[in-house]
């Protein structure tokens, strides 16, 4: 406490001591920056306002920003990115602050005409686009909301901004879409905290039962064949995509030998599958199961939570004990949510 105690009064003393040399910029900016650390945002605020921020580099006005944004001083936060933009022209950091801010406040005509300004600046944003799209279906401009590539490669966004997009694509009717992602997340970066998102009620909730029947192979489902010689069952990932990767993770595509033999095939199917060993021989194999891509990373991710990654989460996790008994926990939760 002591320490404490000379710790403000030294502070106090240098504030004293900057308001006495005004004109000392560097002294100013050195110290806006300190108090700004220790979470002291109006001492923060009105230093760095006795300054020509503008004139300064990036990270002093941006933590004048987040010292608006942490007294909740909107208006404030407002102003300061139209200053920045009238100064600078669009910003990659404040406009899009800016259109945030603007939607916050319900003036989505403005937002919608600094967004679209921004995507002409800066095209590939993912974070506009995702505003964009969330402008366009608020002011039941769905047609122009469709309009937008949103197909952002899944590694490039964190999960909130899937979560937004995925509610997005469920308003566009692009379900198919939702799917690859579901899968592709969990491919990509599985992990107990995707896991976890995987089954919140956020992507749940976009499922239907009739979304988690599937009777015949598709172009986008897993398939579990059963080899006649050794009983062994394997899980072939139908996923027509020029992406797939067979090699690593058993997807198919349309240009893959075995796609033909599988597609429209139902359970209990007898396929021969065409040579993909060393010796070149075709094979028979029966379809012992086939589930839609979504499930089969639901009944993946329940799995991992009750497994592998058990204890690293808040959500109590089963294992089911087979893809029926998956498919009807999945029911449960969907009529929960």
């Amino acid at each position: 406490n002591g320490d404490e105690v000379m710790a403000n009064e030294i502070i106090e003393n240098l504030m004293f001591l900057c308001s006495e040399k005004s004109n000392d910029h560097s002294l100013l900016c050195e110290l806006g920056e300190y108090l700004h650390s220790l979470d002291r945002f109006e001492d923060a605020i009105g230093i760095i306002e006795m300054l020509n921020y503008l004139e300064f580099n990036d990270g002093l006005v941006k933590r004048l920003l987040d010292c608006y944004f942490q007294l909740g001083f909107l208006d404030k936060a407002l102003n300061l990115c139209i200053e920045v933009r009238s100064n600078r022209g669009i910003d990659s950091y404040f406009t899009q602050h800016e259109v945030s801010i603007l939607t916050k406040n319900r003036d989505y005509q403005q937002a919608l005409e600094i967004a679209k300004k921004y995507l002409n600046t800066f095209p590939e944003s993912i974070q506009i686009k995702l505003s964009l799209c969330n402008l366009f279906l608020t002011l039941k401009e769905r047609d122009e909301a469709a309009k937008l590539d949103l197909n952002f490669p899944i590694t490039s966004l964190n999960l909130q901004q899937i979560g937004y997009l995925v509610l997005f694509l469920k308003e566009l009717n692009r379900k198919e879409r939702i799917y690859e992602i579901i899968y592709e997340l969990w491919k990509t970066r599985k992990s107990a905290e995707v896991c976890e998102f995987i089954l919140t009620p956020e992507l749940l909730g976009h499922i239907t039962e009739e979304d988690l029947i599937v009777e015949k192979v598709t172009s986008s489902c897993v398939v579990f064949l059963e080899s006649q010689d050794s009983n062994e069952v394997e899980e072939y990932v139908i996923f027509d995509k020029d992406s797939a990767n067979f090699d690593e993770f058993k997807e198919v595509n349309s240009n893959h030998p075995i796609y033909e033999a599988l597609i429209g095939k139902q359970k209990g199917d007898k396929v021969i599958v065409p040579g993909q060993n060393q010796f070149g021989y075709n094979y028979e194999m029966t379809i012992k199961g086939i589930q839609t891509i979504h499930q089969y990373v639901f009944l993946k991710s329940h799995k991992a939570l009750a497994t592998q990654y058990k204890g690293q989460t808040s959500m109590i996790a089963m294992m089911p004990k087979s893809a029926e008994v998956c498919v009807e926990q999945i029911f449960i939760m969907i009529d929960i949510v």
